[in-house]
């Protein structure tokens, strides 16, 4: 039997992080990865992961734009998890970076 991986989107109240999640899913079945996945918007958990929530309640402008001159050691929401690791942080990777990382789960 193959491992079930478990995904967390550490997210803010954006409605681009169910799109996200979604494609990660997607991306998951392409490759036949057993996996959970869940969208964690508790603040404190997210703060305890080593992650902040900057997005602005109002106005967004973005996740590419809002974490573009931050230090790579800096991590915001949106964050991906897989088995308790984060994997990404920052910008959803595009839908090739997800095939890679579930590629990887598969070998």
């Amino acid at each position: 039997m193959s491992q079930v991986h478990h995904f967390t989107l550490y997210a803010s109240h954006c409605p681009r992080n169910d799109f996200y999640l979604e494609r990660v899913r997607e991306s998951a079945q392409r490759f036949g990865v057993a996996c959970t996945a869940e969208k964690n918007m508790d603040e404190a958990e997210i703060a305890q992961a080593g992650i902040e929530i900057t997005c602005l309640e109002s106005y967004c402008p973005g996740c590419r734009a809002q974490h573009a001159d931050t230090a790579p050691d800096e991590r915001f929401t949106p964050a991906l998890a897989v088995d308790g690791v984060l994997r990404f942080w920052n910008v959803p990777p595009d839908d090739e970076t997800l095939d890679v990382l579930m590629k990887s789960l598969t070998e």
